[in-house]
């Protein structure tokens, strides 16, 4: 059977695919082509293969014993600018926020077969639009700036993939030599191992709070109900990211996301530049907007993340605090927040090699920046865990003043489901 063929069933049987939004292939097969004309590599990158459906993921494949595609969902894009508008958007309600989670929860029952729990979450919505409280963001969705910010993250997610496809492609020898060498550097520059290792935790968890937006650990943890004053609380983190450090698969996924960063930041670059004369001010804006949105792609993703392992336990019945089987989950500083921090760590160092007469400017710079954005998620972050739960069906019932008349719930199924798939 034709390879297209059989690539184009799985997506079909694999996604539900909607034609709603319309996208120009060439934002990203061009991006693509350029990257995967690299020298020096001993492998054909996969085809790139574009969708649009409700699950939002980037994946490759291999078939027919070598046949490589890197299927790319298109959807990805309009949920970071949907993310990117609630966070960073000034008019912005709760209600909003409310409208999009529960759509996104809607979509990710749909797309994993559970029309019940779609249709329930769409009357979720159906009934903050009666309320009439949402407040309008459309017109930031087409801000060019944000429009330039979403091309970024998509291309940044699918860079990452490209990434784990690499490395998939080398020898077990060679991969084994690039994690050992990432772990040891990992560790020899992370900040609170080397002050524990040096014995001045004690005085690192007496900074004063006030100091906090010099320092991305503290502030990332500000708000996690921890004592953070006690070199004991330091002390356990310390273990939690040798742990942490230890997993291969957390390690491939930090090189994955510098690859991604630095490789889309040689592509657009002069881009960047040209950009100067349209609103932007200087050369620091310029990148300051491009780290920031391969930083934002990271935390976006990572609630998509969540609400699809959210509802993948809706239907094994394990609820959010059993959830985990992590000992140092208490820390709340969950693994993107990790990989965040060692993207700035990289963007940090980037920016010093380039700029060395700035070399005492550059480090508080992007830490601040890391910090600002941190904040920017905290009204997202407080509608976010309010929803973050394993719901089950009576609940749903209930909250929604629904009759369980079976009758009944068909009929709402039948008229929310194409809604749903479109809207």
């Amino acid at each position: 059977m034709d390879t297209n063929h059989i690539i184009s069933e799985y997506i079909k049987t694999s996604r539900l695919l909607t034609d709603a939004y319309h996208y120009v292939e060439e934002r990203y097969t061009v991006p693509y082509d350029k990257l995967s004309k690299e020298k020096d590599v001993p492998f054909d990158y996969p085809e790139l293969v574009l969708c649009y459906s409700l699950k939002k993921t980037c994946e490759h494949i291999t078939i027919n014993e070598g046949d490589s595609f890197l299927i790319f969902d298109v959807a990805i894009g309009r949920f970071m600018n949907n993310m990117n508008a609630l966070v960073l958007g000034e008019n912005v309600s709760k209600s909003n926020i409310e409208m999009f989670i529960k759509k996104c929860y809607a979509e990710a029952f749909f797309s994993k077969g559970n029309l019940f729990g779609a249709c329930i979450y769409k009357l979720y919505v159906d009934q903050i639009k009666k309320r009439g409280e949402e407040a309008e963001i459309k017109k930031d969705l087409m801000n060019p700036k944000r429009v330039l910010m979403v091309l970024l993250q998509e291309l940044f997610i699918l860079f990452h993939e490209v990434s784990h496809f690499r490395l998939a492609n080398i020898s077990r020898e060679e991969y084994r030599k690039i994690i050992d060498n990432k772990q040891q550097s990992l560790k020899s520059n992370d900040v609170i191992i080397n002050l524990v290792n040096k014995g001045l935790i004690d005085k690192y968890a007496q900074i004063e709070l006030e100091d906090i937006q010099k320092d991305d650990y503290r502030h990332l943890l500000v708000n996690s109900g921890s004592d953070i004053t006690n070199s004991a609380f330091w002390e356990g983190y310390y273990t939690y990211l040798q742990n942490y450090y230890d997993d291969i698969k957390n390690v491939e996924e930090i090189i994955c996301d510098e690859f991604a960063m630095f490789s889309l930041l040689e592509q657009v670059k002069p881009l960047l530049l040209m950009l100067q004369s349209s609103g932007l001010s200087c050369y620091a804006n310029i990148m300051e907007l491009f780290y920031s949105s391969c930083y934002m792609a990271l935390q976006n993703l990572n609630y998509l993340v969540k609400i699809d392992n959210s509802v993948s336990r809706f239907y094994v019945g394990v609820n959010d605090a059993e959830a985990t089987d992590d000992p140092y989950h208490f820390y709340t500083l969950p693994d993107v927040q990790k990989r965040k921090s060692c993207l700035v760590t990289a963007i940090i160092k980037h920016e010093e090699e380039n700029n060395p007469e700035k070399t005492d400017l550059i480090g508080p710079f992007w830490s601040t920046l890391a910090v600002r954005l941190n904040k920017k998620y905290n009204d997202f972050e407080e509608v976010f865990q309010g929803h973050y739960t394993c719901c089950d069906r009576n609940k749903l019932f209930q909250d929604i003043n629904l009759n369980k008349d079976d009758d009944v719930v068909a009929e709402l199924m039948a008229s929310s489901l194409e809604t749903i798939l479109h809207w």
